[in-house]
C-alpha cells in the first residue's frame, strides 16, 4: 500500500514561484521576510516571517489591518505598524 492509496490526496503542484527575500530594520525591529506571490492564494502573497516561522496569506488591503498584522505575526502594535506599512507598499 502506498502513500496515496491511504488518503485522499487534495492537490500536489509543482511550480516555480518567485519569492523575494527581505530583511529591513524599523523603529522598534528588525524583520525577515519571505514574500511568495502564487495564483494558488487566489491573487494573494504568502508572507513567511524567517525569525519567527509565523506566515499568512495576505492582500494589500489585509495587510494595512495594523491589528490583524498583529496578531498573524504575534507584534506589538508599534512593530505591526511598521510591518504593516512595508507589505502595504510591497505587496501587489
Amino acid at each position: 500500500m502506498t502513500f496515496t492509496d491511504e488518503l485522499d490526496l487534495l492537490y500536489d503542484e509543482d511550480d516555480t514561484y518567485p519569492c523575494r527575500f527581505v530583511g529591513f530594520i524599523g523603529k522598534r525591529s528588525q524583520y525577515d521576510l519571505i514574500l511568495v506571490t502564487t495564483d494558488h492564494f487566489f491573487g494573494k502573497t504568502l508572507v513567511v516571517c524567517m525569525q519567527t516561522q509565523r506566515s499568512a496569506v495576505l492582500s494589500r488591503q489585509e495587510a494595512q489591518d495594523v491589528l490583524h498584522i498583529a496578531q498573524a505575526f504575534h507584534l506589538t502594535e508599534e512593530e505591526a505598524q511598521e510591518a504593516s506599512a512595508f507589505l502595504t507598499a510591497n505587496l501587489p
